[in-house]
């Protein structure tokens, strides 16, 4: 989900919150109502104030009604008539008061909703979820070209894989206490080839996590290759390291099977291919493969060193390496 997709998210959840502003109109309608209805009353109140007047002057008239009493019930319409204007004013002012409060109030909520939407963005980019989303979606797309490349029979595709390192070197720059992410970072250096950023990447993890076999197993991988096929006493230490975690890691034993066949020293390499035979399979083509590989190595043990090439073949024949599993970048 990008940042677009989260801001959208976000708008339409404050449309529940931004709801109140809609009624602005209906609001003001409901205040200009109050103020029609103080006008309303203080027009009331003079018509009634006239019309009593009107009967008393006639009653006056009529004799019915002393000038003493007239001038004293006028007076007393008069005051009834101020004290009921009074009362419509304080409505009106009550009106606009209220309405300016509600006005403001619209304002408050408008810029925390505001103010929630894009503050709410700006930490999502700063703790690089975004990100780290993207991080996500490449590592599925790589590993889903890997096991497209392995059925057609080709190399993948390294543009994923070198946008994934770029994503991956940004997270680790905020946050390089992420192992699983420094891990991956390794392996996709791995598979880009650049074995030099890859394998202080895998130390680093497996400082942190030493029983993690798989990514040991890599790891001794690395280190051969990047020593030329050589087995010196780094790539020694880390095998004995592997193999003491698990004597029966097929890809390592393989690993040092296949490399003493090439140096020609045939019994170390049957010993290795032997202790494959006892995970691997009967019924699997591994199996079959081992068993020619190491009937092959002692044939070949009283042969002359030229007699194997540095290519690892035999008498015409190549000794097959133990195939090494497709590592998932997820």
């Amino acid at each position: 989900m990008s940042a677009i997709s989260i801001g959208f998210l976000l708008l339409v959840a404050s449309l529940f919150l931004l709801y109140p502003l809609f009624n602005v109109s209906r609001g003001r309608n409901d205040s200009e109502e109050q103020d029609g209805a103080g006008l309303d009353q203080q027009g009331l109140n003079v018509a009634l104030y006239r019309e009593a007047l009107a009967q008393l002057e006639q009653e006056r008239d009529s004799g019915s009604l002393s000038n003493e009493d007239f001038v004293e019930q006028e007076s007393e319409l008069q005051r009834r008539l101020l004290d009921d204007n009074d009362e419509a004013a304080h409505v009106d002012v009550n009106a606009n008061e209220s309405a300016g409060a509600t006005a403001f109030a619209r304002f408050c909520l408008f810029a925390s909703v505001v103010g929630l939407v894009i503050g709410s963005l700006l930490i999502y980019d700063y703790l690089g979820a975004g990100n780290q989303l993207e991080i996500t979606r490449l590592s599925n797309e790589l590993f889903a070209e890997q096991q497209q490349a392995v059925r057609e029979n080709r190399d993948p595709d390294l543009v994923l894989a070198r946008e994934l390192a770029d994503r991956l070197e940004v997270h680790l720059a905020r946050d390089p206490e992420d192992l699983y992410s420094t891990y991956l970072l390794a392996s996709t250096y791995a598979q880009l080839g650049d074995l030099e950023r890859a394998i202080p990447l895998y130390k680093t993890y497996l400082l942190a996590v030493p029983t993690d076999e798989m990514v040991l197993t890599e790891y001794v991988q690395m280190l051969y290759l990047a020593a030329g096929g050589e087995l010196t006493e780094r790539v020694r230490f880390v095998v004995d390291r592997a193999l003491t975690l698990n004597p029966y890691n097929v890809q390592v034993l393989g690993l040092m099977g296949m490399h003493h066949y090439r140096a020609a020293e045939y019994d170390s390499a049957v010993t290795y291919w032997e202790k494959m035979l006892e995970v691997v399979p009967p019924e699997s083509e591994s199996y079959g493969m081992l068993v020619g590989a190491i009937e092959r190595a002692r044939a070949q043990k009283n042969a002359p060193p030229a007699a194997v090439s540095p290519s690892g073949q035999v008498g015409g024949e190549v000794v097959d390496k133990p195939v090494d599993k497709q590592d998932s970048p997820q």
